[in-house]
């Protein structure tokens, strides 16, 4: 359901578009859950081809505090609760 904005949920909409060098017709994130300070951002991406291959490269230091990192999600919809709760995992224990 889509509320107007008397009745939103919440205040910052849910979505951004960004644009930019890998976007450059736009692409759309869920902002939910993460720092708002990320939407800019000057500087180079890790870009991989899948999940796993991300997650292999944050667990053997290849990827540094500060970088982007940029996963091309090619999964089914029935895996994505799944794929989304590990990389949440991975990334919990590097803040930790």
């Amino acid at each position: 359901m889509i509320r107007d904005s008397k009745h939103a949920y919440s205040q910052d909409r849910g979505l951004a578009v960004l644009y930019g060098n890998l976007a450059k017709d736009g692409c759309i994130v869920k902002t939910a859950g993460f720092d708002q300070s990320i939407l800019t951002f000057k500087g180079l991406a890790r870009i991989f081809e899948s999940q796993d291959s991300a997650v292999s490269a944050i667990l053997t230091d290849k990827v540094k505090s500060g970088d982007i990192v940029l996963s091309v999600m090619k999964v089914h919809v029935v895996d994505l609760e799944c794929k989304k709760c590990s990389i949440q995992q991975v990334i919990s224990n590097l803040k930790d």
